[in-house]
C-alpha cells in the first residue's frame, strides 16, 4: 500500500467574487483508465483576492511504473462551487477540474516532479449534467 497526498492550490484572483465549494470527489488514475483511489476534500471559502491550499490523503495501491522510476497519473476532482459577485446572487454550477499527465518520481519520495501538461476545468449548470 502507498500513502497517496494531494495537494491543490486554488486561487481567486477576482475583486468582486467570492466562491463556496462544496465537497469535492477526488479521483486518481492511470492511463485514463486504471482507477487507483478516490477521495474527499472537504467543502471550503474562497474570499475575494485569496489563495486556498487543499490537502487530502488516502491509502492505496502502488500505481504501477513501467521502468521502476516514475508514472503518470490522471487526477479528477468533481464538487459544486455557489458564489456572489456584484452582478448575480447566490448562484451555483457543477465544476469538474481534468488534469492529465502528472508525473510522479518514487525515486524523489514519491514527489511530482513536473506539473500536469493539461488541466481542464469545465463548469455547467446542475441542468446540463
Amino acid at each position: 500500500m502507498a500513502r497517496w497526498n494531494i495537494g491543490i492550490l486554488t486561487r481567486n484572483s477576482n475583486r468582486l467574487a467570492k466562491f463556496q465549494y462544496s465537497d469535492l470527489d477526488v479521483g486518481i488514475s492511470q492511463y485514463n483508465t486504471e482507477y487507483i483511489v478516490g477521495m474527499k476534500i472537504l467543502g471550503f471559502n474562497s474570499t475575494r483576492k485569496s489563495e486556498t491550499l487543499l490537502n487530502a490523503t488516502a491509502l492505496a495501491p502502488f500505481a504501477s511504473s513501467t521502468d521502476g522510476s516514475h508514472v503518470n497519473i490522471d487526477v479528477n476532482l468533481q464538487g459544486r462551487v455557489f458564489y456572489d459577485n456584484i452582478f448575480e446572487f447566490h448562484k451555483h454550477r457543477i465544476i469538474k477540474v481534468l488534469c492529465n499527465g502528472v508525473r510522479i518520481d518514487f525515486s524523489n519520495e514519491g514527489s511530482m516532479v513536473q506539473p500536469p501538461k493539461k488541466c481542464s476545468v469545465i463548469t455547467t449548470e446542475e441542468g446540463d449534467l
